[in-house]
């Protein structure tokens, strides 16, 4: 019996012009979102100092006081932004509750979803930046 794998996609295999390099890369990134939830990225422009700096940060984020977490909570918008508790999400058609929490950060612009921002560290803004004009300018 083979071991299933989660996927390895190279970014600059979608950013080339050939077309078949950029079929094979999405079809792999939906395979591997759909089967895995989440695939290992390489030839991102991401540097590692960056990365450990993210753990560093993300670490500090989860770190802080059940309160001051769930002040950053909203619930009003289906936890699309923001803090999520531990314990409120569920997957689709499951009762039972997801043993995680997290904070949802999306694309801004969006109507009714900005993302929200902890007062008291600039975690979430250096965490989630570093990737705004790379992905717009490519």
């Amino acid at each position: 019996m083979s071991m299933r794998k989660v996927p390895e996609l190279n970014l600059f295999d979608y950013l080339e012009e050939t077309r078949g390099k950029k079929t094979v890369f999405s079809k792999s990134l939906f395979e591997g979102l759909k089967d895995y939830g989440f695939i290992v990225l390489t030839g991102h422009p991401i540097s590692e100092e960056l990365l450990e700096r993210s753990y560093e940060l993300s670490k500090e984020l989860f770190l802080m006081t059940e309160d001051q977490k769930k002040s950053y909570s909203m619930p009003d918008n289906g936890h699309q932004r923001g803090y999520t508790p531990f314990g409120v999400e569920h997957a689709k058609d499951s009762k039972v509750a997801d043993l995680k929490e997290f904070w949802h950060v999306g694309r801004e612009g969006l109507e009714g979803l900005s993302n929200f921002w902890p007062e008291e560290k600039d975690l979430c803004r250096t965490l989630f930046s570093f990737g705004s004009s790379w992905f717009v300018s490519s």
